[in-house]
């Protein structure tokens, strides 16, 4: 699976060009490539446990020609390793070239079908392709893993703590494949976002989640023992 989803990654990196970019890859090609980084997704656990170095970003939405100028700068993997946190579709016009190629990954509020149907991708995929890509993409995104720890010190997700999450083994007992809910501690992960006005969390203007103070932030890392928490989301 690696080996094949590789060549398309190698694909992209040489061949790519916004004017071309329909005609990459059939649409045939592109289901296979749901597929296969499902049954990726499915391989990896909720929580991944990863070493450094490692370089790690957030919220590309879409913006492969970034991306590019990114890895440009810093080393294109494998040579150099990335994590990153989420939010790959929508608002950018080159959302299906950052999926492609992204293998990887942690999920975001974005890779969730109430909000990408509304940000952005839905239409990418059916004006490039058709209805049927972009649920093949949902398959896959239900199955992506929600959270990094690195050196068991540095936890990673793309939204932020959650009062629920106690203990690490939370994260494995959530069950595959699943959208994001609007509260509990998957919501949390996705979309809860830091204020300094609150003390401990409060319920989230976006509608969803929750917000955190420094005290909340503080604790949460003292009951996990970890140094850090690098999130995306904002």
């Amino acid at each position: 699976v690696k080996a094949w989803i590789q060549t398309v990654v190698d694909k992209l990196t040489k061949d790519w060009e916004p004017a071309k970019c329909q005609s990459l890859f059939t649409e045939s090609e592109l289901i296979e490539l749901c597929y296969r980084a499902r049954e990726m997704f499915w391989m990896q656990p909720a929580l991944i446990e990863i070493n450094p170095p490692i370089n790690v970003m957030g919220d590309i939405h879409g913006q492969f020609e970034d991306l590019i100028a990114l890895f440009t700068l810093n080393g294109f993997p494998p040579d150099k390793k990335y994590l990153f946190l989420g939010d790959y579709v929508d608002r950018g016009p080159y959302s299906l070239e950052v999926v492609y190629y992204f293998i990887t990954l942690l999920r975001g509020n974005h890779e969730s079908r109430p909000v990408n149907k509304q940000y952005g991708f839905y239409v990418e995929c059916t004006r490039r392709y058709s209805v049927v890509l972009y649920e093949c993409f949902q398959f896959a995104f239900y199955c992506m893993p929600f959270c990094a720890r690195i050196s068991k010190t540095i936890m990673c997700m793309h939204g932020g703590i959650s009062e629920s999450l106690v203990n690490f083994s939370q994260i494995a007992k959530i069950e595959r494949p699943c959208d994001i809910p609007d509260m509990g501690l998957l919501a949390d992960l996705t979309w809860s976002d830091p204020d300094p006005a609150v003390s401990g969390y409060e319920e989230s203007p976006r509608g969803a989640a929750s917000v955190f103070g420094s005290d909340a932030l503080k604790a949460f890392c003292d009951q996990l023992g970890l140094e850090l928490i690098i999130r995306a989301h904002q």
